[in-house]
């Protein structure tokens, strides 16, 4: 089933994010402090600081259901995609644009180590 992942901005540079199945209603994604809390605020984006960092990890620690590899690249993922929205407006990811940007992630982290 394909998952879309919305940021919405709300009153006052309010930022959320849902995670929607197709034919569902959006549920709240889960900021996972757990992991880690780089934000009190929780989420934002079109930059590359502390909240655009925890939806990086957000979104990848629920697309990939892996703490482990969410950990190893939502800085990277954070810097390529979160941090090039526009700040003041929403947007829309699919499971398949996270899916393809985890997928050359790996192939050039492979590439890395192999010349190292």
């Amino acid at each position: 089933m394909s998952t879309l992942y919305r940021g919405i901005v709300e009153d006052d540079q309010d930022w959320k994010i849902t995670k929607d199945f197709i034919e569902s209603d959006p549920t709240p994604l889960d900021p996972r402090f757990d992991l880690v809390k780089h934000s009190p605020d929780g989420f934002s984006w079109g930059y590359a600081g502390s909240g655009p960092a925890q939806s990086a990890l957000a979104i990848l620690a629920d697309h990939l259901d892996s703490d482990d590899e969410a950990m190893a690249m939502y800085q990277d993922f954070n810097r390529a995609v979160i941090a090039a929205f526009d700040m003041d407006e929403g947007w829309t990811l699919t499971s398949e644009q996270v899916a393809e940007w985890v997928q050359d992630w790996k192939i050039n982290n492979e590439k890395e180590a192999a010349t190292q």
